[in-house]
């Protein structure tokens, strides 16, 4: 799994919205790779838990922010191809 996975969000985030008019984005697109099978259920659980809270800084007092999160796992079906 990504370590400092939180912290790395957050940068990212702020990163944004200094470039954007102190906007954020409404959705996420996240590609993951190197996930086996057995690690699915893991980056769904703790990883999208540690982008959540990454996200949840940036809540203000008159509005959450609560954006589109989508974490698309890429495996390849044949690694021996490669």
């Amino acid at each position: 799994m990504v370590t400092d996975l939180k912290e790395m969000m957050q940068e990212r985030l702020t990163l944004f919205q200094t470039r954007n008019k102190n906007l954020l984005p409404r959705r996420i697109l996240i590609y993951r790779d190197g996930v086996s099978e057995g690690q699915f259920s893991a980056v769904r659980e703790e990883e999208l838990k540690a982008i959540k809270r990454a996200v949840k800084k940036f809540d203000t007092a008159e509005t959450p922010y609560n954006p589109t999160i989508t974490i698309v796992v890429c495996v390849c079906p044949f690694p021996d191809f490669l």
